[in-house]
């Protein structure tokens, strides 16, 4: 088993998320209709690379949430496998197999060694009672 990774933020290192475009610079009001419209369509590109940005953040973050929630469950999920490991293996093997140096795999190899039974065994031993 292995030790799931927490995400990386997104925020973090990503400088050109939170660089805002350019805002154009407002003109008089002697400016001409040519200027004015110059001016106008600057902004309309402004307003576009603006949402954009925003789009970008909002994904970005919904995906790290969504990375988050699913890193939580992993860490959840190993958490109670290992109290049920704990709860179910005897004192002595779980005081001798289970140290904290080791990975759950590690322990459930030991227990399996300790005890010295294959689940093919514990299978064909059951299938023969069964009978």
């Amino acid at each position: 088993m292995r030790k799931p990774k927490p995400p990386l933020d997104p925020t973090v290192g990503d400088e050109e998320m939170f660089t805002l475009p350019i805002i154009p610079a407002i003109g008089t009001s002697t400016q001409s209709q040519s200027s004015l419209s110059s001016t106008l369509q600057s902004y309309e590109q402004f307003k576009a690379a603006y949402e954009a940005k925003i789009a970008k953040f909002n994904l970005a973050d919904m995906v790290y949430h969504n990375e988050i929630t699913e890193y939580k469950m992993e860490l959840d999920a190993i958490n109670e496998f290992g109290d049920w490991l704990e709860a179910s293996v005897s004192t002595h093997l779980y005081a001798t197999c289970c140290t904290a140096d080791r990975s759950l795999r590690e322990q459930l190899e030991e227990i399996k060694a300790a005890v010295g039974v294959s689940d093919k065994e514990i299978k064909l031993c059951a299938s023969r009672r069964y009978r």
